[in-house]
Order: structure tokens, then sequence, then C-alpha cells
């Protein structure tokens, strides 16, 4: 869905189309947001199409993230992939039986009968498919999902989806960031049962929709193999953070008009396990902005964090350079000192499996250019 955005609808058509959830994180899950200019930023793991804003990708992203988009708390992997929304419960079965019935984003769901054609209309969705084994019972995809690289789908657009048109492809279960009460109900008449995974709040809600993937397809041990994997990592990665003296701040960019993500976002949680503070979190309005506030300079300017974190290289072509050139911005101790990670937009706006892979990478930026206490 976005590990809620589901990140912003940012990752709501990524400007275009672009900023939800994941946060929220998933926070919300984070479709394609291209680098635009309009603002805005819904929430990644909110409902619907924009839902699926969050984690889209970038220029075919540019989700599972890119510039934010507009209005905050609604929708929910750049793809791009909203405000992060309630991540499912369901522990793995003992055995991979069925029927079997989860409760999801949407309520209660019941899979009858291992699905042997999966329509994956979210690019983290597709992820945590693939990471857990499901991947050959993938039948269609979102147009924005890129991961696997050798990902070799039928395509369509979730962000302007034709519900009858998926029939062409049989799907036995349908798994998405969001739908509309309408498109639920064309699903439902069609025949097809249809599950939401909105962007989580924070990495419990990515292994829980984990979990859950693998109880609907038929894979509920390789699930729970990688949700084992993924907190082992976590943890040697938090084990390994630098301990400093004082909470180190950062300013995480999610494009180049200074839409942010606090410390209460999926992606803000994420950070938190290294010791980080997002500079949003003091922003006015961070809060009624679902976590994902537009700042601007002057803000950035005095609080001086010491770390950039840009999630906008692929969409919207930020990069230390054009950090560095921007008005002001040499004299901040982040830039003077090397201390700006520039992201993979799509790992940075989605919760799936690779979220591990951004939080090593943060670690691995905090040890090399480490902040002088």
């Amino acid at each position: 869905m976005s590990l809620q955005h589901l990140f912003v609808q940012r990752f709501a058509k990524r400007r275009s189309r672009l900023l939800t959830t994941i946060v929220a994180i998933g926070a919300s899950l984070t479709l394609a947001v291209g680098c635009a200019s309009s603002p805005g930023v819904a929430n990644q793991s909110a409902a619907s199409s924009s839902a699926a804003a969050s984690e889209s990708s970038a220029p075919a992203q540019s989700p599972e993230p890119s510039s934010a988009a507009s209005s905050s708390a609604t929708a929910s992997d750049t793809a791009s992939d909203e405000t992060p929304a309630a991540a499912s419960s369901t522990a793995p079965s003992a055995a991979d039986t069925f029927p079997v019935t989860v409760t999801a984003s949407n309520g209660n769901v019941t899979v009858a009968a291992k699905p042997v054609s999966i329509a994956s209309l979210s690019p983290t969705a597709t992820e945590m498919l693939y990471a857990i084994g499901a991947g050959d019972q993938v039948t269609v995809v979102d147009k924005n999902a890129d991961y696997p690289a050798d990902l070799s789908k039928a395509r369509v657009d979730a962000y302007q989806l034709n519900v009858e048109a998926l029939t062409a492809y049989k799907p036995d279960l349908v798994v998405t960031v969001g739908s509309s009460p309408d498109q639920e109900a064309k699903f439902k008449a069609l025949g097809m049962t249809m599950i939401a995974e909105t962007a989580p709040a924070n990495l419990d809600g990515t292994y829980a929709q984990i979990n859950q993937l693998g109880q609907v397809t038929g894979h509920a041990a390789e699930a729970a193999a990688l949700v084992t994997k993924m907190k082992g990592q976590v943890a040697a990665i938090a084990a390994q953070a630098p301990v400093e003296t004082r909470p180190l701040t950062y300013y995480y960019e999610l494009d180049q008009t200074y839409y942010s993500v606090t410390s209460a976002t999926f992606i803000g949680s994420v950070l938190a396990d290294l010791g980080l503070v997002s500079i949003a979190d003091k922003a006015k309005g961070a809060a009624a902005a679902g976590g994902y506030p537009q700042l601007d300079s002057e803000f950035i300017l005095r609080a001086n964090p010491d770390y950039i974190f840009l999630a906008d290289t692929i969409c919207c072509g930020q990069s230390a350079a054009s950090v560095k050139a921007r008005d002001g911005w040499s004299a901040l101790s982040a830039v003077s000192d090397g201390r700006i990670l520039e992201l993979n937009d799509n790992i940075a706006s989605r919760w799936g499996p690779r979220i591990v892979d951004l939080l090593e990478s943060v670690a691995a930026e905090m040890k090399e250019h480490a902040v002088p206490q």
C-alpha cells in the first residue's frame, strides 16, 4: 500500500499523481506520481484510488513517491503510492488451508480456495507477493509496479481502474490499497474477492500485511519466514546504529516543494528506530496534514537538520548538488558536511520487504557521515 503510504498522495497522483500515504506509511500503500507543481499531500494510507498513490513509481514511478498531492488525509504504494491506515491483525495459520478469513482494511474477507489468478493493484503488494513465493499466482499488476526487476505481467492503471476490464484476467483475488464503495460493489457483483492493504503506521503493520497475504495465497509459512528474517535484519541494523548524546534530526523531502513527513508517519516510525527525529514534527499544521506537512525553505533553514533524506531523486531529479544550489541551503550543516542521502523513490514510498534496504542505507549514512557531538 504506500512500510502509508501509503506516504502521501504524494502519494495521490504523484502530484499530478504524486505524494499517499508510508507511510503510512502506509502510512498508508507509496501510484505514479510525477514530479509536479501543485501542492498537496494526501495520506498514503487511505482509500480508494488515491490510496494507491503513495506507492507509485517514479516517472513510471513518478510510487509505491514523488510530489505531494493535494489534500491531506484520504488516500493510500509510487509508484505512489497516505496517512497510514490500520494494519490487519491476523496471525499466520499453521497450515495453508482454505477457506480462510482475514481482517483487512476493507473488513473481514473470506478467500474460498487458493487463488490461481491474482490481480495486484499495488506496487507494494506486488513486492510482498513475490517475496513470499506467490509471484506465479499473480497474473496482472498495476502499471507502476517495477519490482522484482524481471517482473513481466499484464498491466492495468489502478488509478483509473476499469473494474469490468479486470474480468479479462479472471482474477479470483484482487489485492489493492483501497477502493471506492462503487468499485467494491462491482468487484462483488463480478465475483471477485478483494482485499485492501493500506499503508500501515509502522513496521508491525508491514509484518501483519505480509503474514495476511501469506494466508490468503497459500504461502503462510513463507510469509512467516520472511517476517522473521526482516525482524532480525531490522534489529541488527538498529543495534549497529551510532549511539548519540542527543536525538539527531532530519529533513525528509518528498518533493521539491518541501512536503515532508513527521515522526508519526510510517517512515518516521522506521527512522525512529535509528534514533532520528523529524524537523517536521514542529511544523505548524503537521498533525492536521496527517503527518505530511508542506514546509518552507525558511523553516528548514532555521531547523538546520542534521541529515537530509531525498525521496524525490527519480520523480523530481533532486540531488545533493541541486539541494546545495538552493538559495541559502549551503549554510546548512547537513549540506556543508555532506550529510545528504539520495534515496530510491520507489523504495522510500513503499512499505514492503525493501524497507529494510532503506533502513540500512540510512544507518550506513549515519556511520559514514557522523554528526559531531
